[in-house]
């Protein structure tokens, strides 16, 4: 049986036309879209300090209902999901290798967030039902400034 990593790599494949970054094992070399290689690592979670401001993050579900969470400052808003409950899958756990994480923010809200890399803004390619205003869940860190943040 494959190692973890490859599997959630597989699972992380939304189209085959696109080669993408996948946890593989250190050292291991993988191809990117375009063919630029890079060395493949696994992101690690945020360990914000204890002191760490507390912020709030308001999920919109597809159906309308909104959900107030908290979590601390540093984190992605991909961690406050999971840590509060909020179904966001995450299947590449932040490699920026899938989309599943994909939300889509206010005009506002985008307005107030950092601009996106572009190895971000080739995955949101890839997500469904993207907008203008889509960002991935990990690649968002909870500020104290960014706090109320609106996601769908």
């Amino acid at each position: 049986q494959p190692p973890m990593a490859l599997r959630r790599c597989a699972q992380a494949v939304a189209k085959p036309l696109f080669l993408r970054r996948c946890a593989q094992p250190e050292g291991f070399f993988a191809p990117r879209a375009f063919s630029k290689w890079v060395t493949s690592e696994v992101a690690e979670r945020p360990q914000p300090p204890a002191d760490a401001p507390i912020v709030n993050v308001e999920f919109v579900s597809s159906h309308g209902g909104v959900r107030k969470v908290s979590g601390q400052a540093g984190l992605r808003v991909l961690d406050i999901a999971q840590d509060n409950g909020v179904p966001m899958q995450g299947s590449c756990e932040g490699n920026m290798s899938c989309s599943t994480c994909h939300v889509i923010l206010s005009q506002e809200d985008f307005d107030r967030l950092p601009p996106p890399e572009e190895e971000e803004l080739d995955m949101v390619e890839l997500a469904l039902e993207a907008t203008p205003t889509s960002r991935l869940g990990c690649q968002i860190f909870m500020t104290k400034e960014l706090s109320g943040l609106r996601c769908q």
